[in-house]
């Protein structure tokens, strides 16, 4: 665990659960239904998430675009410092949308290569914890050590810029259809 976490201080990510089941339901419900917002309001009847407290997105629906563009294309890992990829992140500033705290000393050379590895492995270990001011916290506790903060609309802001990137890049790995 985070030496810096206290104990006593809530962790929404222990939300996430909750919250992506609610996501599921609502969706499915409205799709069924044509209605999203009749939806909604009929999963809050059975579902321990306080309505007032849900957003489309929200904890659950970040942690899982996380989690399907960092995580299940492992292809990702395969991919070289030097891949387009992340030299059009780079571009985009991507790192910058973090205050890293700890880094690899090679981070600076590929910013953006490093940044979603080691976003990779916070996530994978689940080694990082949202506090109630909206800040999300990543580590990792083997080397190479790292530890950054985002806010969520910064983290928010990656899952743009970079979601299309990967997206993209994962669909461009399925083999072509023969004609």
């Amino acid at each position: 665990m985070n030496e810096r976490c206290d104990p006593n201080e809530v962790d929404f990510r222990l939300d996430v659960p909750a919250l992506a089941r609610a996501n599921a339901e609502i969706w499915l419900a409205a799709a069924e239904m044509g209605d999203l917002d009749a939806a909604r309001s009929k999963v809050f009847e059975v579902t321990d998430v306080p309505p007032q407290s849900h957003k489309y997105r929200n904890l659950a629906f970040m942690v899982g675009q996380l989690y399907c563009l960092l995580l299940v294309p492992k292809e990702l890992l395969r991919l070289k410092e030097t891949h387009p990829i992340f030299a059009e992140l780079d571009k985009a500033h991507v790192s910058e949308l973090f205050v890293i705290e700890t880094r690899p000393n090679e981070f600076d050379e590929a910013p953006s290569y490093w940044l979603l590895r080691l976003l990779r492995n916070s996530l994978a270990h689940v080694l990082f914890r949202v506090g109630g001011d909206n800040i999300w916290e990543f580590w990792t506790e083997r080397k190479p050590k790292w530890k950054a903060t985002t806010t969520t609309e910064s983290l928010w802001q990656v899952l743009m810029i970079a979601g299309t990137a990967l997206g993209n890049h994962a669909l461009a790995q399925r083999p072509k259809p023969a004609d």
